[in-house]
């Protein structure tokens, strides 16, 4: 069971990464932070199946979590849950004596587009704006665009706080190293993400260098057209923050052709402030998460989809400013995780003292 001092991130999936300044500020103020999954049937079952301890070890945990949050109260637990999910009516039960942070970076909470459609109730919506509204002590968006739709679509009573995401400014920063690439992506190497249309436009641009590095469905596309062309290179994904950051140095542009699914859009975008750190131009398209870090034409471009292909050339033609490079490091500068820390500190103090 956990004492009094810790913050218990409850997530389907997890992801550390989007809480290193919650982390970061946890550990200034003594308070220890652990991340946990609520989403386990499905993978204890593939973890017996394959055999594989690890999963079946890392999801007894989590339910061992839960079962200890039903019989305790007056913890601490950031709730990372997608919009309209049905399992916030089992979860806050579970939560019921506790003290509940929502964690969200959906930007569209007027009903007309949200990510799970499965049994969404009026039982379900009902909940959900009982939680909104009366239940969560603390809201924190990923941007100012969900944090807008919540109070123009709720009666939200609860503080409400954007805290983005951060990155480790003792690793993204700018260095003496050639510039060997023109432009760079870093990240999945899906369709959703562009690569298909990135690896045509690349081909047919053998006067620019490009580095791809990731993992995904698209994979094998890419090695074989980095295996043909000498101008293009595949780098496999890398789970070192400073191989990441050496490419960024390495590269005048970062190119991030997201694309809009029916599930799925840019709802930050990581690696843009990275790279910007780096003095690494994003080039993007106009997704909501890209939109509230780049200043087009300032520190980065900005293109809707339907002409982003046709914007490359005309703008890699020519290295970026030195202007440009300045103004891409001072944004970047604001989601340096010492400036995004401070933004968590009502969950830590509340912890902290408990």
């Amino acid at each position: 069971m956990h004492q009094a001092g810790t913050i218990i991130v409850l997530h389907k999936s997890g992801e550390p990464s989007h809480y290193r300044a919650l982390v970061h500020a946890a550990n200034a103020n003594g308070v220890q932070v652990v991340f946990r999954e609520f989403s386990i049937i499905s993978k204890l079952f593939k973890g017996i199946i394959r055999f594989n301890g690890s999963i079946v070890k890392k999801q007894l945990v989590n339910l061992t979590t839960l079962i200890s949050l039903w019989f305790s109260k007056n913890k601490f637990v950031v709730l990372g849950i997608a919009p309209y999910d049905s399992k916030l009516i089992r979860i806050l039960k579970v939560l019921k004596n506790h003290h509940v942070y929502y964690h969200t970076s959906w930007p569209i909470w007027d009903g007309t587009d949200y990510p799970k459609r499965k049994k969404v109730t009026n039982k379900v919506l009902t909940r959900w704006k009982q939680f909104l509204e009366k239940d969560v002590e603390h809201i924190y968006t990923v941007t100012a665009t969900a944090k807008e739709s919540l109070l123009e679509n709720y009666q939200i009573t609860a503080p409400i706080t954007v805290v983005g995401h951060s990155y480790d400014p003792s690793v993204f920063k700018t260095s003496d190293v050639e510039r060997i690439y023109d432009a760079c992506y870093a990240g999945r190497l899906v369709s959703e993400k562009g690569i298909d249309d990135l690896l045509k436009w690349s081909q047919q641009h053998p006067e620019f260098k490009f580095a791809f590095m990731g993992s995904g469905d698209d994979v094998d596309a890419v090695k074989t057209a980095a295996n043909q062309n000498d101008h293009l290179h595949y780098l496999p994904a890398s789970q070192s923050a400073v191989e990441v950051s050496r490419l960024f140095q390495q590269s005048d542009y970062l190119i991030l052709y997201a694309r809009r699914t029916q599930r799925w859009q840019e709802l930050f975008g990581m690696v843009i402030i990275e790279a910007m750190a780096c003095g690494c131009i994003p080039i993007t398209t106009d997704h909501v998460g890209p939109k509230e870090i780049i200043d087009h034409a300032v520190n980065g471009y900005i293109f809707e989809e339907d002409v982003f292909i046709g914007k490359l050339a005309s703008i890699m033609k020519d290295k970026p400013s030195a202007e440009m490079k300045i103004a891409a490091r001072k944004r970047a500068s604001d989601f340096a995780i010492e400036s995004i820390s401070s933004r968590w500190i009502n969950v830590v103090k509340n912890a902290a003292y408990a």
